[in-house]
């Protein structure tokens, strides 16, 4: 079984060695009871997957927040460059940070009957992007939850992964969570935006150990 907690603190030690950052925020919480599997799996009728389990049963959320001292000087306009993890307790995942089920945050009353039924079926597990609703979710089925991930924001769109936790976790930590990187993976409008490619190729190297890991990952990158 994978140490997640072990790789957590790895990553905040790799962060703490980049010395062009710092770190704001450094939370890592103690795993998920047991009675906290059961009681979303039967207050929603589903089978929760085994990598849910392995997962939360070591971590109970990650919050960890960061930004390079030096921002990205554009066009002679400065922007800052930062990073967020923010993986979300699993009652919050399933229940909504306020117990509404993510209503009106991912899902509203006014939409389509069809767009409104695919909306609600996300649960958030890196609620990265607040200000424009970027998350990476599970998808709930009637009765369990599909092992590969979705990536969704208001401004890009919704887009399936062929990613599950363990996948998607593995390139989060070679990111450190750098700002929005998850479109990367997939075509969506912020690839043309040349604020956010330029903080990629500038700044997104400098979060790895070598060139030859970056070049990997970008190979990989839907680009």
């Amino acid at each position: 079984m994978i140490d997640y907690k072990k790789l957590f603190k790895q990553l905040l030690s790799e962060l703490n060695e980049v010395t062009d950052l710092e770190v704001i925020t450094s939370e890592i919480g103690k795993g998920t009871a047991a009675a906290e599997f059961t009681d979303i799996e039967n207050s929603f009728r589903m089978k929760l997957t085994k990598d849910i389990y392995e997962f939360y049963s070591q971590v109970g959320f990650v919050n960890i927040e960061w930004r390079f001292k030096k921002p990205l000087q554009l066009d002679e306009q400065e922007y800052v460059v930062d990073g967020k993890i923010n993986i979300l307790p699993l009652h919050d995942v399933f229940w909504g940070v306020d117990d509404l089920g993510w209503g009106n945050i991912l899902w509203f009353d006014h939409m389509e009957n069809a767009t409104k039924q695919k909306m609600r079926k996300l649960r958030p597990f890196d609620f990265f992007d607040e200000e424009d609703n970027g998350c990476i979710s599970f998808q709930r089925n009637e009765t369990d939850v599909s092992p590969n991930l979705v990536l969704y924001s208001t401004d890009n769109g919704y887009y399936p992964l062929k990613l599950n936790i363990e996948s998607y976790l593995k390139l989060l930590l070679q990111t450190k969570g750098i700002s929005r990187w998850p479109f990367l993976l997939v075509k969506a409008p912020i690839n043309e935006n040349e604020i956010f490619m330029a903080t990629m190729k500038t700044f997104l190297p400098l979060l790895f150990k070598n060139n030859k890991e970056y070049d990997l990952f970008m190979k990989n990158m839907n680009l």
